[in-house]
C-alpha cells in the first residue's frame, strides 16, 4: 500500500488549529527571565555561602539542617568540590576524575585525522584545487576547523 505525500500533507494541515485571540496556547510570558535559566540558577546557588544558603532555604527545613553540616563561610561551590574529591578518594571513579580534571585543566585536545572523501577530492579536482591550496586559505581552514576537521597537515 503506497501513501500519497499530498494525502499525508492534507491530513496534517487538516489537524492544525490556528491561534485565535485569547488562545491559551499562546506563550504570553516569552523566554524565561534572566536568573531563571539552569546555568544562572546553578551559579546563583553555588555562589552562596553556608549561612546564605541556610537563610535562603530556611534553617528549619531538611535542606537547611543538612547545610549546617558544612563549615561556616565556605561557598557551596567550594564544598561541592571538596566533597567530590573526598568521594573520589573513597571510591575512585574514572568519570569523576575526568570531570574534575576537565574543569581544572580543560578537556585535552582531540585532533581528528582527516582523509578526504572521493566526492570531496572529485569536486576539488573540478575546481582545480589541491589540499595545499585549501591549507593556504585561512577562511577554508577555519571552516574545516569549525567542522572538527584538521587539514593543516601537521601531526599532533
Amino acid at each position: 500500500m503506497t501513501v500519497n505525500k499530498d494525502e499525508i500533507r492534507e491530513k496534517r494541515i487538516k489537524n492544525l488549529k490556528p491561534f485565535v485571540k485569547g488562545d491559551p496556547r499562546i506563550n504570553r510570558n516569552g523566554a524565561p527571565k534572566r536568573g531563571q535559566t539552569w546555568k544562572e540558577t546553578v551559579k546563583r546557588i553555588t555562589d552562596l555561602t553556608r549561612e546564605e544558603a541556610i537563610e535562603y532555604f530556611g534553617a528549619s527545613t531538611t535542606l537547611g539542617k543538612q547545610l549546617r553540616e558544612l563549615p561556616p563561610n565556605v561557598p557551596i561551590k567550594d564544598a561541592i568540590v571538596i566533597i567530590s574529591i573526598i568521594a573520589y578518594g573513597r571510591d575512585p571513579d574514572a568519570r569523576l576524575f575526568s570531570a574534575l580534571t576537565d574543569r581544572e585543566e580543560g578537556k585535552p585536545n582531540q585532533p581528528v585525522e582527516f582523509t578526504p572523501s572521493e566526492k570531496l577530492l572529485s569536486r576539488m579536482k573540478e575546481l582545480g584545487l589541491t589540499l595545499d591550496d585549501i591549507r593556504q586559505d585561512s577562511t577554508a581552514l577555519e571552516l574545516f576547523r569549525l567542522a572538527g576537521v584538521d587539514i593543516s597537515g601537521e601531526k599532533a
